[in-house]
């Protein structure tokens, strides 16, 4: 197994990605960046145009346009503690994202081989998982509806172009939570 690695996680909302990511950060002792949490600290502490950015698209259950997103992702990903590799929850999210993707990890510095990990469940499942845990204001069912249909645009052109440049593996997020990461660290370990 090499650790030195850029490991993404992507998946709808509510399919454990989150959990998963966490889990193996722990297991190989890399650092875990969540994108929501890059964007909730900007939203929280900077008084600029990217604070204002980050605070409008919670307000509007969107996702971050590309721009902004892309100078948050740079700004953070920058810091040497991810130069040894990094376990990246929520990004690829949209198309102009993902296409730019190799761009920001340039731009941030990081030239490691990435995997995306890529961790499924039924739409039913999404929100029935979501409205049970319901840890954000928006956690309604329309909330859920709106993100998850922002998570699905583009998403088969999406993993055309991950296919196409990294190491894709799927799993099933309806398995438990010890079977997805033991399958997780399986292939990993492969």
């Amino acid at each position: 197994m090499q650790q030195n690695k850029i490991y993404v996680f992507i998946g709808p909302e509510g399919a454990g990605k989150s959990t998963q990511a966490k889990l193996l950060a722990e297991a190989i002792n890399l650092p875990y960046v969540s994108t929501g949490k890059m964007i909730r600290i900007f939203a929280d502490n900077d008084v600029g145009e990217l604070g204002d950015a980050a605070r409008e698209m919670f307000a509007k259950n969107s996702y971050l346009e590309a721009k902004y997103l892309s100078s948050i992702f740079v700004q953070t990903l920058s810091n040497n503690k991810y130069q040894q590799g990094v376990v990246l929850d929520g990004s690829l999210r949209t198309f102009e994202e993902t296409k730019q993707f190799d761009d920001l990890l340039q731009r941030a510095n990081l030239t490691l081989p990435i995997l995306v990990v890529y961790i499924n469940i039924p739409e039913e499942e999404s929100i029935k998982r979501l409205i049970l845990h319901r840890k954000r204001n928006d956690d309604t069912i329309e909330g859920i509806k709106l993100r998850l249909a922002h998570f699905n645009d583009q998403l088969s052109e999406r993993l055309q172009i991950i296919k196409s440049r990294y190491k894709l593996l799927s799993f099933d997020g309806m398995m438990s939570i010890e079977d997805v990461h033991e399958q997780v660290m399986k292939v990993i370990y492969e």
